[in-house]
């Protein structure tokens, strides 16, 4: 198993940093940005949505080019669904 990228997403000034040594950044999109912020105690990025527009990372497109759909893919991530 190795890893393909990791968002740990708590750095404002570069939200969409891969610290896994890959550099696969990922690029801030949408009608509105992203902000980092304090979620229930952690430091996470908020995705606005619904009524305040959009906003989301987009994967560079090369991310999945040495992927064997034979290897398996895990994607892990916390999400708080409450509202801010």
């Amino acid at each position: 198993m190795r890893l393909i990228a990791h968002y740990p997403l708590n750095d404002a000034s570069d939200i969409g940093k891969d610290i896994s040594g890959n550099e696969f950044a990922a690029e801030v999109c949408g009608e509105q940005g992203l902000t980092v912020s304090d979620v229930n105690g952690r430091t996470a990025t908020v995705f606005p949505g619904k009524t305040f527009g959009s906003g989301y990372l987009a994967m560079p497109g090369n991310i999945l080019d040495s992927f064997s759909d034979e290897a398996g893919l895990t994607i892990c991530t916390w999400v708080n669904m409450t509202a801010p």
